[in-house]
C-alpha cells in the first residue's frame, strides 16, 4: 500500500473505532503527497469521512490549505444529501400513496443508519426494492412524479419489465437532476447465490430516523447484501469496505441468523472473505465466534 493509500486508510480506522486513534499518529505527514491523498479518497468515495476525521483528529498533521478544502467539502456534502434526502422523502410518500411497500437500502438510509450522519456518505442515486408484483405499479408511481424510464425494456408490459437481467430499472428526473434505482431483487443473476425477497421484506423492520419513516432490510440482510455489492467491484473501492465495516458497527448482528442465512442462500464463503477483509484492512475486532466460523 501506497503512503497516500495507508493515510487513508488509517483516517478510515480512526472513523470506526476512536481507540484506534494513535494510528493517524503513525502516519509520515511530511513525507505525504496530499493533494494525492485527496485525489485517492475521492477515488476510493471516502472524501467526507476522511475530511472529517483530518478536521478532529489530525489538524497538526494536514496542511492549513487541505483543511480548508475539507471543510468546503463537508458543507458541499451536507447540502447535495439534503436535498436527496428531500427527494427521497417525497418518493417514499408517492410509493405510499400508491399502495406500494417499498424497501430503502443503500443512499440516505445506509447514511442515516450506519453512519449516523448524513453528510458522511455520498450518494448519487437511491433504491428501492418491491416485491416482483408491483413493478408495474412502481414504475407508474415514479411516472407520475415527474420521472422518465432511463433503462431500455422488452416490452412495457408488466411482464416485459422483470426481463433485465439486473433485476432492476433505472428513473431519470431532469428537472430535480435525480435518479431512481427501482429493484425487484437484491442481486444481479451473474451471482451464483440469491436473497429471497420475499424473505427479505418479511424479515424487513421500521427505521425512524431525521423525522423520516422507512421500511430497512434488517441488519442481517443488509450485511449480506453489502457483502454482494462489494464483491461484485472486487472491493475496488474502500468505501465498499467502510460501508460494511460501518454497518457492523453501527448495527446489532444477530450472528447466528445471519450465518444461517448466509448457508441457506451459498453465499456462506463470500461473508466470511468480507470479515476476513474488515479485520485485515479496517482493524474491524469481530466477536471470537465469527472470527472461528471465518
Amino acid at each position: 500500500m501506497d503512503l497516500e493509500t495507508n493515510a487513508i486508510v488509517q483516517c478510515l480506522k480512526v472513523f470506526l473505532s476512536s481507540a484506534s486513534e494513535t494510528a493517524l499518529r503513525d502516519v509520515p505527514a511530511r513525507q505525504l503527497d496530499w493533494q494525492a491523498v485527496e485525489e485517492k479518497a475521492k477515488l476510493h468515495s471516502v472524501e467526507p469521512v476522511v475530511a472529517r476525521v483530518l478536521l478532529q483528529h489530525g489538524s497538526d498533521l494536514a496542511p492549513q490549505e487541505v483543511l480548508q478544502r475539507c471543510r468546503d467539502r463537508l458543507v458541499r456534502v451536507t447540502a447535495k444529501n439534503l436535498l436527496w434526502l428531500e427527494e427521497w422523502r417525497r418518493l417514499m410518500q408517492t410509493f405510499q400513496k400508491a399502495g406500494v411497500p417499498v424497501l430503502s437500502f443503500k443512499g440516505p438510509a445506509l447514511a442515516l443508519t450506519a453512519y449516523h450522519n448524513l453528510s458522511l456518505r455520498e450518494f448519487h442515486d437511491l433504491d428501492f426494492l418491491v416485491h416482483p408484483r408491483d413493478v408495474a405499479q412502481g414504475r407508474d408511481a415514479l411516472l407520475g412524479a415527474g420521472y422518465v424510464l432511463w433503462s431500455p425494456v422488452a416490452r412495457e408490459t408488466a411482464e416485459g419489465l422483470l426481463l433485465s437481467k439486473n433485476r432492476q430499472l433505472r428513473f431519470t428526473n431532469s428537472d430535480r437532476g435525480t435518479t431512481v434505482d427501482l429493484h425487484w431483487a437484491m442481486l444481479h443473476t451473474m451471482f451464483s447465490f440469491q436473497l429471497d425477497v420475499e424473505q427479505v421484506f418479511h424479515a424487513a423492520r421500521i427505521e425512524r430516523r431525521e423525522e423520516a419513516e422507512f421500511l430497512s432490510l434488517s441488519p442481517e440482510h443488509l450485511l449480506l447484501y453489502l457483502c454482494a455489492h462489494g464483491a461484485k467491484d472486487c472491493w475496488s473501492s474502500l468505501s465498499e469496505l467502510c460501508d460494511v465495516a460501518a454497518h457492523m458497527q453501527a448495527q446489532e448482528i444477530n450472528w447466528d441468523h445471519c450465518i444461517l442465512v448466509a448457508e441457506a442462500s451459498g453465499c456462506d464463503s463470500l461473508l466470511k472473505h468480507t470479515l476476513l477483509l474488515c479485520g485485515r484492512v479496517l482493524g474491524i475486532d469481530l466477536p471470537e465466534e465469527v472470527k472461528r466460523h471465518c
